[in-house]
């Protein structure tokens, strides 16, 4: 029997249960009856108002593992994510480019509209006059604390020393990759990566670790492999303060917190914090059985899970031999006592009778 469904009479949406009909249709009758003890503003729903509350407070529980940028709840965490990761969920339809946040595809789609010709050369934002490109300009530009110039990114609020950095940045926002590699015509933002990229074709590894012989193409992947034999770990998870070698070990752990699952089964729907565990629940699906026990033929998914069977039969097989071992130890002692007596057997001859002792 499936589960009852409860109707809204004004828009036709359905619901679960009841309660959840119930906070909907304040959207119609326009009733809020959550209102904030401060300030006097008034929500729909209770969650509202907590959310709410945090601006009187300051509070911001919900810490970013990448910058360690504050949010009041979990979906702007999870929207601010997008700015690391990179993931642009909106389309506009006329031009197809791609957005982190729908307000972004909004605005663009204004620029379809009307004639553009003035752009921006650190956010590529465009504007009709020329006027209206200088002013925008400043925004741009923010002093340090000490007093620099420092050039801020209008999309993510990250700053740069240079405006040549800006520049290269904001091609993240854009989604523009002018690189590309002449062998497979793989493309990439910036020049550094492109060359970082070549010596995937030429296998050339010219970073050596001090330690052991291990090469690699770039500087900071040996920067990151020392820290195995140093032991340093230099990331801390905001939340916890567990400490952390790489920083993609402290973004793993994070999701932990945040309860981000990106990686969703396209089966079952089944959602995983890694692409790994993913791979690893698809097999469930298609039954492959990889790995096989020479000892028992059994089948397994797994290289690890073959492992761990095998310890079983290894158990068997020390068990099997001790059980023989220590059959055969009261044999062996009762012959070593008679070798001994036989040996130690001494006569004493005290006039009267003879006595044997054993020594």
């Amino acid at each position: 029997m499936g589960r009852k469904q409860y109707k809204c009479d004004l828009c036709d949406r359905c619901f679960s249960d009841a309660s959840n009909l119930r906070r909907h249709k304040n959207i119609h009758t326009g009733l809020r009856p959550y209102v904030c003890d401060v300030c006097g503003s008034s929500f729909r729903q209770k969650s509202q108002l907590d959310r709410h509350h945090l601006v009187h407070t300051g509070e911001r529980p919900y810490r970013c593992a990448f910058c360690t940028k504050g949010f009041r709840d979990s979906t702007e965490l999870r929207v601010h994510f997008r700015v690391h990761t990179g993931e642009r969920p909106y389309s506009c339809p006329i031009c197809q480019k791609s957005f982190s946040r729908i307000c972004y595809m909004r605005r663009h789609r204004e620029k379809h509209a009307k004639p553009v010709e003035f752009q921006c050369s650190f956010c590529s934002k465009s504007f009709v006059t020329k006027k209206e490109l200088d002013a925008h300009r400043p925004v741009h530009l923010k002093i340090g604390p000490t007093g620099q110039k420092l050039y801020e990114c209008v999309e993510c609020k990250k700053c740069f020393n240079n405006s040549s950095n800006l520049r290269k940045h904001t091609v993240i926002h854009t989604g523009k990759k002018p690189f590309t590699c002449n062998i497979c015509n793989q493309s990439f933002r910036q020049a550094t990566h492109l060359q970082r990229h070549y010596l995937v074709h030429t296998g050339e590894r010219p970073f050596k670790c001090s330690i052991c012989p291990k090469g690699f193409r770039d500087t900071s992947d040996l920067l990151k492999h020392q820290r195995v034999h140093t032991g340093e770990k230099l990331y801390q998870c905001p939340i916890c303060a567990k400490y952390f070698s790489r920083i993609s070990s402290l973004h793993r752990h994070y999701l932990m917190h945040t309860g981000y699952r990106p990686f969703s089964c396209p089966i079952c729907g089944k959602t995983f914090q890694q692409l790994a565990h993913l791979d690893r629940h698809k097999q469930i699906h298609t039954r492959d059985q990889r790995y096989h026990c020479p000892t028992c033929r059994k089948t397994f998914r797994e290289s690890s899970d073959l492992l761990n069977h095998q310890k079983v039969h290894a158990k068997d097989q020390s068990d099997q031999q001790n059980d023989e071992t220590s059959s055969q130890v009261p044999y062996r002692k009762s012959y070593h006592i008679r070798q001994v007596e036989s040996e130690t057997l001494v006569d004493v001859d005290d006039g009267n009778s003879i006595e044997v002792v054993l020594v």
